[in-house]
């Protein structure tokens, strides 16, 4: 008697050791997530049961098949493996509820060839479903030989249900945030105008940010160089932001707001906004919501402040007392509204001393600013040049160099990276210039300048 116990005792404890262990490796595999669960799930059943392969596998219903997220055979993966349900027991499990194939499964379903190809012998599969019971996939086990205890498998395959569908699940979604990133990219990649949103906690700070990829037309910037911005970085002055903000929380909404902002690249652009606020948002940690569109204006603003510059500029130079070197001042200041023009200058002709005169003169390498300059009229000066011959002159350096060279014209000073000449005419008559230069290379002004 007291040999029995032991022997009892004995198996007690290598059983309690048994479960320990299995216990230990389902937490492991429970810990596990993604494709790194689906990989450890189908080598758990094979270790488990001692069987020669299983497979999860997401179910298409557009083409009623099933592509298997894991599949394991023989100690190995098999990747992208994808089979048609029609006519095999995964049909029967899909449509129905767990099903089990003890033996002779080939002989059940004499059309599924794959059945044959893997040499199947016996069968069992459990389908996975949503919380709207709609079909996810499906999880199986099969082997080359009959199935024993099929009370332990059913119960070992109801154990890893929910984790499984629930990862299954995440699949499913995960494909249909790209699908619908994908499409939101698609019906913005032609469109015009910047469509974003921008979610902001309760001190003004961004904590997400969507933007339409017809950014990059606009700002220069890229959707991975978005990821790492935030909006506040668009913004020329702060101050402007602030006052955009506030402007926002009184009126919730704004229609054609000007801003201005930075490119990429540094330079300007003005921008008109349609934007509306959304406060108390569902999401976590956000405080208001805006949501709306930009407008690249900078050729509209441009325009009308060249309209107004002429305007100005015309009416100034017709008061009958006008000082010369302050209306040249003041035009250098207006263009600077619109162009940057760190070297300008406006040279005339002055026949009765046979010099050129210049009211302003403003350049980086002489290092002269707004200082009057006078020089001796030049037959091959390159300011001459322009003066007789009454065209404008837009040149870069090589362009420059060849004129220079083909002229026989001298250049006073440094030759600069592009050069602006503007022939200032008057009856027919040419009487001075204004120029305007850049000794910044790659700087250059286009002909709108």
């Amino acid at each position: 008697m007291y040999k029995d116990l032991q022997n009892t005792t004995t198996l007690n404890t290598e059983l309690s050791e048994s479960l320990g262990r299995f216990d230990d490796k389902l937490i492991q595999l429970f810990k596990k997530s993604g494709q790194d669960y689906f990989d450890g799930l189908v080598k758990f059943l094979c270790e488990q049961t001692n069987s020669k392969s299983a497979f999860v596998g997401k179910y298409n219903s557009e083409y009623h098949s099933v592509l298997a997220q894991s599949f394991y055979v023989d100690n190995d993966y098999i990747r992208n493996y994808e089979y048609n349900l029609i006519e095999t027991p995964c049909e029967y499990v899909i449509d129905n509820k767990l099903c089990v194939y003890p033996e002779n499964v080939q002989q059940l379903f004499p059309k599924d060839e794959e059945l044959k190809i893997f040499g199947i012998e016996s069968y069992i599969g459990l389908p996975l479903r949503d919380s709207n019971n709609k079909s996810l996939g499906i999880v199986v086990i099969i082997d080359d030989k009959p199935m024993q205890d099929i009370e332990g498998l059913k119960s070992l395959l109801q154990l890893v249900e929910s984790k499984t569908e629930l990862e299954l699940e995440r699949v499913f979604l995960k494909e249909e945030l790209t699908l619908y990133h994908k499409s939101f990219q698609d019906i913005f990649k032609n469109f015009q105008d910047v469509f974003f949103m921008i979610h902001y906690n309760e001190n003004n700070e961004q904590v997400d940010f969507v933007i339409s990829p017809s950014v990059e037309k606009i700002l220069g910037y890229n959707l991975k160089e978005i990821k790492n911005l935030n909006f506040a970085d668009f913004y020329v002055e702060p101050n402007e932001r602030i006052a955009f903000l506030e402007i926002l929380k009184l009126e919730k909404q704004v229609r054609n707001y000007p801003l201005t902002f930075k490119k990429k690249d540094g330079s300007i652009i003005y921008v008109e906004v349609d934007c509306e606020l959304i406060d108390n948002t569902s999401q976590k940690n956000v405080a208001f919501t805006l949501r709306g569109v930009l407008k690249d204006v900078t050729n509209k603003y441009k325009e009308n402040l060249r309209i107004e510059m002429a305007y100005l500029i015309a009416e100034k130079s017709h008061r009958r007392l006008t000082n010369i070197k302050l209306l040249a001042e003041f035009i250098h200041k207006t263009l600077n509204e619109v162009i940057n023009v760190p070297n300008f200058y406006i040279a005339l002709h002055d026949a009765d001393k046979n010099e050129l005169y210049m009211p302003v003169f403003i350049d980086d390498y002489k290092k002269v600013k707004t200082s009057e300059y006078r020089t001796p009229f030049n037959d091959v000066g390159l300011t001459e040049y322009i003066i007789k011959s009454k065209k404008i002159l837009i040149k870069d350096k090589k362009g420059l160099k060849q004129l220079i060279e083909d002229n026989n014209l001298k250049v006073r000073g440094k030759l600069s990276e592009c050069f602006v000449g503007v022939p200032l005419i008057s009856e027919g008559k040419c009487f001075g210039l204004m120029a305007m230069q850049s000794y910044v290379e790659n700087q250059h002004f286009s002909k709108e300048d």
